[in-house]
Parts: structure tokens; C-alpha cells; sequence
């Protein structure tokens, strides 16, 4: 399943740089721009497990 999720991502973000400029984007620019706020809410609501904190 998170395979096929991570392909589904990729196309997305594929899509959104072809689709923002007329010139070539590269994929990991897009995908960093929209997975690490995902990243940032993972670690914030996850802080015990990861960090041992309060």
C-alpha cells in the first residue's frame, strides 16, 4: 500500500511541476516543497516517541 501511495505522490507532485512553469522543474524540489510539512507535523505530534520529551 505504500508503495502504490509514494507512486500516486510522485505522479502528483510530476504533474504540479509540469504544470506550475513552462520551464523543467526538478521532481525532488516539488516533492520536498509539499513532504516536508508533512514531515514537520509528524515530528511535532510524534515528539515523545522520537525525542523522549514531555
Amino acid at each position: 500500500l505504500s508503495a502504490i501511495m509514494g507512486g500516486i505522490f510522485l505522479i502528483l507532485c510530476d504533474t504540479i511541476a509540469r504544470t506550475i512553469t513552462t520551464g523543467e522543474v526538478p521532481l525532488g524540489i516539488v516533492t520536498s516543497i509539499l513532504g516536508a510539512p508533512y514531515l514537520i507535523y509528524l515530528l511535532r505530534s510524534k515528539k515523545t516517541q522520537f525525542f523522549g520529551g514531555d
